[in-house]
């Protein structure tokens, strides 16, 4: 919708600002909120860690999914900030918090529940870049929630391969903005039980993964990937329902 702006005539690409953006934000919610955690130097080299570990991640599991986008033009090792897949961000970041909590004897679960509004804010700015970029877009769509990426070439040369009553339809779903929508809805709910309720530690991470994961397979079907088929209809609804129902065990467990 708007891919660039322009500042002191030099054009600077809204998803590079709002990926800024969120990893400031992240990093500055992380270190206010492990402010009671008694880890020393570690409430920001943690968040540090685990942004830089989460990007390596993130670049992987797209690899895995997509390995026809890299080669000599975009070679894996590349730090351009795309062909990233999120949910390998999060769970290599997750990791990552485990075993700094094993080796340095903290409790895991307490410092996952201060992360939640963190990590929660930062997706929900990357996806502000993402439906700036006009990337991470939708099928087609006819409904009222459809959109138009005016500036979007890919996007554009896609939808010509799609008729509708013998016209071309333009619009597609803004999956951005639900998944936006999805992570802020679900920020509201988990600190809203949380103040209601006296749960074990852990409680609201869990709720919150759980909640997000959900969105994300419910949104699934309405998205456009670059991905082979049995990627986009095999592993990832079997991926996230895995999630989903581990997740479900261990909070019932708590």
């Amino acid at each position: 919708m708007l891919p660039y702006i322009t500042l002191l005539s030099i054009d600077i690409q809204t998803y590079y600002i709002m990926a800024t953006v969120a990893g400031l934000s992240g990093f500055l919610l992380a270190i206010r909120q492990l402010k009671d955690q008694k880890i020393g130097p570690w409430r920001w080299k943690l968040p540090l860690l685990v942004v830089f570990v989460a990007l390596v991640g993130a670049r992987i599991l797209n690899f895995i999914l997509n390995p026809s986008a890299y080669g000599k033009d975009f070679p894996i090792w590349s730090i351009s900030y795309r062909n990233l897949s999120i949910m390998g961000g999060l769970i290599t970041g997750t990791l990552t918090i485990i075993i700094y909590s094993v080796v340095n004897k903290k409790d895991f679960w307490s410092i996952m529940d201060k992360l939640i509004l963190p990590a929660g804010v930062v997706i929900m700015l990357l996806k502000t870049g993402c439906f700036l970029n006009g990337c991470c877009y939708g099928k087609p769509t006819k409904s009222i929630f459809g959109v138009v990426f005016k500036d979007n070439k890919a996007l554009i040369d896609y939808m010509e391969q799609f008729f509708y009553e013998g016209t071309f339809i333009r619009t597609v779903h803004p999956t951005q903005i639900y998944e936006i929508f999805g992570a802020g809805i679900g920020l509201l709910i988990v600190f809203t039980i949380m103040k209601k309720r006296k749960l074990p530690k852990g409680s609201g991470t869990l709720i919150y993964a759980i909640w997000y994961t959900s969105v994300r397979l419910l949104i699934h079907p309405l998205r456009t990937f670059p991905y082979e088929k049995v990627v986009v209809s095999v592993f990832y609804p079997a991926f996230y329902i895995i999630i989903i129902v581990s997740l479900f065990i261990i909070l019932l467990r708590r």
